[in-house]
């Protein structure tokens, strides 16, 4: 996971996957070869950035796509107990 501490005290987390769309991280074995503050930002950056100021915006292109995976037969995960045995 990313973290990136804001001047107010509060502190923003990403995960791997969010960040492969904010920044442009450099592949290095184990571990990314740039900082939040030395990546580049990835060609799907302002998308993500609309997104995230805009929910509206999110709910309507996120609707088209899931209306297609259930056009096409998305299939729903069954549930699954896990176990507590060692």
């Amino acid at each position: 996971m990313w973290g990136m501490q804001r001047k107010c005290d509060l502190t923003d987390m990403m995960l791997n996957a969010d960040m492969a769309l904010w920044k442009r991280i450099e592949p290095s074995p184990r571990i990314s070869g740039c900082s939040y503050s030395t990546c580049d930002r990835a060609t799907t950056a302002a998308t993500v950035q609309a997104f995230a100021t805009d929910n509206a915006l999110f709910i309507h292109e996120f609707s088209k796509v899931f209306q297609k995976l259930i056009e096409h037969g998305l299939e729903q995960p069954q549930a699954t107990m896990l176990s507590n045995s060692k």
